[in-house]
């Protein structure tokens, strides 16, 4: 059950508030199941009176009939579980909808169908019924016969009258109007409405006589009747505002929001909105806390300066207990402070009761002005409110201005002196915040990421280069296991186990702290077997008193074909025991260690593992600080701290993926064409490490070093997908464009490239006139690749028909392939369209939509090219911001923000920024895993 407030957001799949938070929940259980049905009310029903606060709701798990009680505080309904209003023992009645008649009978919907699921069984099971259902009326009749003799009264105390209303004439009609319980006034305006074009210059004096009918049922009915006439006026909304019935001051205020989106009337005039200011201010005075929430709900819409103080006025009156009161109120000083001549004004005579009301709709405000305001504010709101001191810095971090950042930067410092991380994630936020706006990073916030560097490299000042020690380290890989829900991996490093030998707080990985049910396999990178081999371990593999279950083990595997070599089951213990091997037989053969848990048991079912005799297998967080620092040297410009990027890249034990997160750091400090690709030479896996070397050197040293040979020789051994991508760096300058060129010019690099739209398009847009002609010489003459597209996506339709994917391993890749610029259930990045019900699409689009993206864009996602003055070339995304500036989001979901003045040119394209070589990028295997994924998201 769901309280719907006009603009608000609701809990759904992961997706994030609007900064409000999400309006708060009338009900919290579940009755057992997620498949319910329609809601019904009782108090529009014939039932007895004892029904009036009821729901009903239909249970299509469980073939019942719920009931709820709804319980009034103020304003806010809470939803009670009450015992069921119908169970019964056939197990295929589902109650899918259901509906109050005209007679006060509830009026059930019933699929009738023994399979309900969508996916469990098979769409085409002969066991589905196709052809039958079911529809229930459900009356009260009575407990004695002179009850059942009596006319039927609603819930409300209302009489139904059995007469058949289709044959009332209009005048009857409009004489019945008030003296019937809901449903039937519903139908009866049905009717009137249905018949306006002939009756309405009668009915329309008719019902206005009725706004002073004695009536409050007939006095708002009739106004609403006159809303769908477009009739009514500012004086009858103000009559009806103050009307002695509380009833009817609630849909008035109700009526009066509905003017903006419904039947232009004369209120749809800009004027109404302050001719309304004095009605939703004495709205906001009411006695009756509904009528306060729909006056609130009524500001949001017309919103006045005058009444801004009214509702800080409105929100500390209302009862503590009345939170969707509290939230309206709050929705409508958000629509009131977006305004930022009226936010300005407000804070500078702020009284101190209201700060921290004003500090958490800034939140929903996402404005500058209300980003200013926090920021000098952040001081005192981190001791107010600790909190929520957290969400305020992020928020404070974005929009804090030159003279506000030195306070931000003091709070960050004195609230998280003892977590580095917390303290990363708001001093990149700080610089976001600066970069959008095109501002340079103050000092202090500069400071403050120069010193976090020096901490995550354990260095005491940019000279302390002799701290920085690599030891060599085993990289650790996760899989789902095929008993998995979740791809995530289900191991954590945990520092809370005992080992038998009386050591305390070492590490181990664990696969405990995520849930007992959670499986999945942790691999480490191959070395060679020592002599010996020891480690401890903790954990179980089902309930100690029963049999080992033989789904969890530590494995010693040959590397290259995976054979079991040694195997060891949990002790049973949650103290971590020694296990040892003898590895002599093995003679320094390439293996590896695997952790597998593939029990989904909720007890029991868990290990922790570590403490290996080899210490580079043993869990370390260097790697993890290096990346920290290399992110904040690179985004925050640290030159002074590049000798020890130099020191770090030279070292011979780094990881592949490490080295390439330095080397991004490094061509941050002196960003160019030829050093974007030469950053990514480590990901080359033809290149050799002679050649990776080279390019890291060029990378490093440019003044020392041909980029552009170095370049072809990575290129040399690259694949076409390699390539590509070290091309589409290239792109970035006018300097790279030539590297490009000549490497395509002397056979290094694949001249059909240059036919590929994410490439074409950037050149087509170059300034330069012999870029244009190199590259219609390079071109001529090659063959179309459009034939092998369409090949490609046949194939893959075929494969994925006849042996469909995994979608739990297709969920793990589209979160690194697509989730940079897409969306599924929140998360993701919102750069292209949000992929939420995609698997309606069905198979066939989605493979062509994927491998053949530049067929179906949609105008607003098509991409543009952007050249500035000063040369540099932008594809992709194109939006346009607040402040003369525009962002430019490429096929990776990387953003660049440039001022418009800047821009020497766009061109638009009818082609999509997405990637169009995803047949190349992943395998086949993988292309079935991910459109099982894709094709399984459907609403």
């Amino acid at each position: 059950i769901t309280l719907l407030l006009q603009d608000g957001f609701y809990e759904s799949f992961g997706k994030p508030h609007d900064g409000l938070g999400f309006v708060p929940n009338v009900m919290e259980h579940l009755h057992g199941s997620t498949a319910i049905a329609g809601i019904a009310l009782g108090q529009l029903t014939a039932f007895p009176s004892d029904y009036r606060d009821h729901t009903f709701g239909g249970n299509v798990m469980t073939s019942r009939i719920n009931s709820n009680r709804l319980v009034h505080h103020g304003s806010s309904i809470r939803a009670e579980e009450v015992p069921d209003f119908l169970s019964c023992d056939d197990p295929w009645f589902r109650p899918v909808d259901m509906v109050v008649g005209p007679d006060g009978a509830l009026y059930v919907a019933d699929f009738y169908n023994r399979i309900i699921g969508h996916y469990e069984v098979d769409l085409h099971h002969p066991g589905r019924d196709r052809h039958r259902g079911r529809i229930w009326r459900i009356s009260y009749t009575g407990e004695t016969s002179e009850q059942r003799t009596k006319p039927t009264e609603a819930a409300s105390g209302v009489e139904f009258t059995e007469t058949d209303l289709t044959t009332k004439s209009t005048a009857e009609l409009v004489n019945l109007l008030g003296s019937v319980p809901e449903v039937q006034a519903r139908q009866i305006a049905d009717q009137l409405s249905d018949g306006a074009a002939t009756t309405a210059s009668t009915l329309i004096p008719q019902l206005q006589a009725l706004l002073t009918d004695r009536s409050p049922a007939t006095r708002r009915r009739a106004l609403w009747l006159l809303h769908r006439f477009g009739a009514v006026t500012p004086a009858m909304i103000t009559a009806a505002c103050h009307d002695q019935d509380s009833i009817v001051r609630i849909h008035a205020f109700r009526l009066l929001n509905a003017m903006v989106q419904g039947t232009p009337t004369p209120l749809a005039d800009a004027t109404i909105r302050q001719q309304s200011a004095p009605v939703i201010r004495d709205g906001l005075r009411d006695v009756d806390p509904l009528v306060r929430r729909t006056a609130a709900l009524a500001a949001a819409r017309y919103p006045e300066a005058s009444l801004i103080s009214a509702l800080y006025e409105s929100y500390h009156e209302a009862d503590a207990a009345d939170v969707h009161l509290q939230h309206a109120v709050r929705m409508a000083l958000r629509e009131h402070l977006r305004q930022d001549d009226w936010f300005r004004e407000t804070v500078a005579h702020l009284a101190d009761e209201n700060l921290t009301l004003t500090a958490g709709i800034c939140l929903g405000l996402k404005t500058s002005a209300s980003g200013e305001f926090l920021a000098g504010q952040i001081a005192e709101l981190s001791e107010r409110q600790p909190a929520v001191v957290t969400e305020y810095l992020t928020f404070a971090a974005l929009y804090a201005s030159a003279d506000t950042a030195g306070s931000v930067v003091n709070v960050i410092r004195q609230r998280f002196a003892g977590d580095a991380e917390q303290q990363l994630q708001l001093t990149l936020a700080m610089r976001n915040g600066f970069a959008s706006r095109n501002q340079p990073v103050p000092d202090s916030a500069r400071q403050l990421a120069f010193e976090l560097s020096l901490q995550y490299l354990k260095m005491k000042d940019a000279a302390d280069v002799a701290a920085l020690e690599v030891h060599p380290l085993l990289t650790w890989t996760y899989a789902p296991h095929v008993t998995a829900s979740n791809p995530d991996s289900a191991y954590t490093v945990t520092n809370a186990r005992r080992c038998a030998d009386g050591q305390n707080g070492v590490s181990l990985f664990s696969s405990f702290e995520k849930g007992e049910r959670r499986t999945g396999v942790y691999r480490s990178q191959a070395f060679a077997a020592p002599r010996t081999f020891s480690f401890y371990f903790a954990g179980h593999d089902g309930i100690p008193s029963e049999p080992l279950k033989k789904q969890n083990f530590v494995r010693l595997v040959d590397s290259a074909n995976g054979d079991v070599l040694r195997e060891a089951s949990p002790p049973r213990n949650d103290v971590a025991q020694l296990v040892k091997w003898d590895l002599a037989d093995l003679n320094g053969r390439s293996v590896a260690v695997e952790l597998i848990d593939g029990d989904t048991a909720s007890a029991y079912a868990w290990i922790a593992v570590g403490r290996f005799s080899v210490p580079a297998l043993n869990p370390s967080d260097a790697v993890a600080l290096r990346a920290r620092a290399a992110r904040l040297i690179g985004e925050f410009r640290l030159a002074e701290l590049k000798p020890a990027l130099e020191v770090l890249l030279t070292a011979a034990d780094l990881g592949q993926d490490e080295v390439v997160r330095l080397a991004n750091a490094v061509y941050q400090l002196q960003p160019s064409g030829p050093a974007a690709a030469l950053r990514l030479a480590p990901l080359v896996q033809g290149a050799s490490q002679q050649v990776r070397t080279q390019a890291i050197q060029a990378l490093l040293k440019p003044e020392s070093a041909n980029r552009g040979e170095v370049l072809g020789a990575v290129c040399q051994t690259a694949t076409t997908v390699e390539q590509q991508l070290l091309a589409e760096e290239l792109l970035s300058d006018a300097e790279g464009l030539d590297v490009l060129f000549t490497l395509i010019e002397s056979g290094k690099v694949a001249a059909q490239l240059l036919k590929r739209p994410a490439i074409a398009q950037r050149i087509a847009a170059s300034p330069s006139e012999t870029a244009t002609q190199r590259m219609a010489v390079l071109v001529a003459g090659l063959p179309d690749e459009n034939e092998a597209i369409i090949r490609l996506i046949e194939v893959t339709r075929e494969s994925c028909q006849q042996q469909p994917g995994n979608a739990v391993a297709g969920a793990e890749l589209f979160k690194k392939n697509c989730s940079g610029c897409h969306q599924i259930a929140g998360q993701g990045k919102k750069v292209g369209p949000n992929l939420d019900g995609i698997g309606n699409r069905g198979l066939d689009r989605v493979t062509e939509d994927v491998l053949a993206p530049n067929r179906n864009v949609d105008i607003a996602f098509r991409s543009s090219t952007v050249v500035t003055r000063d040369g540099l070339v932008l594809a992709g995304l194109l939006r346009e911001l607040e402040n003369d500036r525009i962002s430019v989001v490429n096929s990776k979901g990387e953003e660049t923000i440039v001022n418009a003045a800047d821009v020497d040119e766009r061109v638009g394209s009818a082609l999509s920024p997405m990637p169009a070589n995803f047949g190349e990028v992943l395998t086949a295997d993988q292309l079935r895993d991910l459109f099982a994924y894709l094709v399984s998201q459907r609403q």
